[in-house]
């Protein structure tokens, strides 16, 4: 026979039951892609109505990720699922968006969205405790440049401020700085000095980053699954060449994607607005980096020392660009020491070409 403690307690559970079941239920449903359309006046008013229900109740103050599909947008929603999985995180992105291995219950999917629609923004911004900018263009058009690199920053600035938005972190460039020499430079004291248009959209938007309270993240290069630019270019300029420039002495600033979207995520939760740098603590020669990725990749690549001069002569009759050789040529290393202790965050290094990154360069070089 139940006695009274029994069955008022059997009672509690079946309520707790059915109240995990709505849950659940909500951020499934949450979890499905919004899809945004074209849509007359009196619809896209429904559809800002119904935004805010499609958000699952969640104990923790949402964290929306702007960019999310992108190459650092991805590394940091891994990030987030692999070392913050109990932070809601609505994700933004022009495209669908697809689950990965770290994917939570936790998310909510907004896409594909329309970047332009300020309300749209409105609507996920608001609620949230912290957002973060991954978004940006690196093509050749300055009209979606300044569209990208530095309006969508502004109205994101101006709705956080109204919105009361506790962390806004923006994930800039070293760029900004220019070509350097750099060496163990503190970028908080080096000042802005862009030598593209993309750079100089991204300089300003970096400031008004600043100016608003904000943090800025400034990788240099960014290596791993994703990277379309930086190893697939090096390489290529490097074989286009025939040897390496200055045998490969200059050092760079590198950080791997993931660990990339440690930090990101680390101080969308923790630590003092500014800017930091995003890379190893230890800077990488171009000669080992290029060692290092053809060995994992099994790609040849030249080593034999070849003089600047000479170096530009073959670019130029070539047309293969100055701003990747000159890349290869300089110095360009920050001290990063104080990012890894605004975040607490474990400074050993990361390998850049482990199997799974090494892999991923393997099929986009066979393709």
């Amino acid at each position: 026979m139940m006695s009274d403690i029994d069955a008022s307690a059997k009672l509690i559970l079946e309520n707790i039951s059915a109240a995990a079941a709505t849950i659940l239920s909500r951020v499934s449903i949450a979890r499905c892609c919004i899809a945004i359309k074209k849509l007359d006046s009196s619809k896209a008013a429904d559809q800002m109505k119904n935004l805010a229900n499609d958000f699952p109740v969640h104990p923790a103050a949402p964290t929306l990720l702007l960019g999310a599909n992108g190459f650092i947008g991805s590394g940091i929603r891994r990030a987030f699922g692999q070392t913050r999985p109990s932070i809601p995180l609505r994700l933004a992105a022009r495209q669908k968006i697809q689950p990965t291995a770290e994917s939570s219950v936790a998310e909510v999917g907004l896409a594909p969205f329309d970047f332009r629609r300020t309300d749209l923004l409105a609507e996920a911004i608001r609620g949230a405790e912290a957002v973060i900018v991954a978004t940006s263009y690196l093509g050749a058009d300055q009209e979606l440049s300044r569209a990208v690199n530095l309006d969508l920053v502004r109205t994101v600035i101006e709705i956080s401020r109204e919105s009361e938005i506790q962390r806004l972190v923006y994930v800039s460039t070293a760029a900004v700085h220019g070509r350097g020499p750099f060496r163990g430079s503190d970028l908080r004291q080096l000042g802005y000095a862009p030598t593209s248009f993309r750079s100089r959209d991204r300089a300003t938007a970096d400031r008004m980053v600043l100016d608003a309270g904000g943090t800025v993240v400034r990788p240099q290069l960014i290596l791993g699954a994703g990277d379309r630019w930086v190893m697939p270019g090096m390489s290529a300029l490097l074989r286009a060449l025939g040897g390496m420039p200055l045998a490969g002495a200059a050092k760079v600033s590198a950080i791997h994607v993931d660990r990339l979207g440690g930090l990101v995520a680390a101080l969308a939760q923790r630590g003092s607005p500014g800017a930091y740098a995003a890379a190893e603590l230890e800077p990488v020669s171009i000669a080992e980096l290029a060692r290092s990725f053809g060995e994992r990749v099994g790609l040849e690549l030249p080593t034999a020392p070849l003089a600047l001069a000479a170096a530009r002569d073959i670019a130029a009759g070539r047309r293969l660009g100055s701003s990747a050789l000159e890349m290869l040529c300089h110095d360009s290393w920050f001290d990063a020491s104080g990012t890894f202790e605004a975040t607490g965050l474990n400074p050993a290094p990361r390998e850049f070409f482990d199997p799974a990154t090494a892999d991923w360069y393997r099929g986009l070089l066979a393709g």
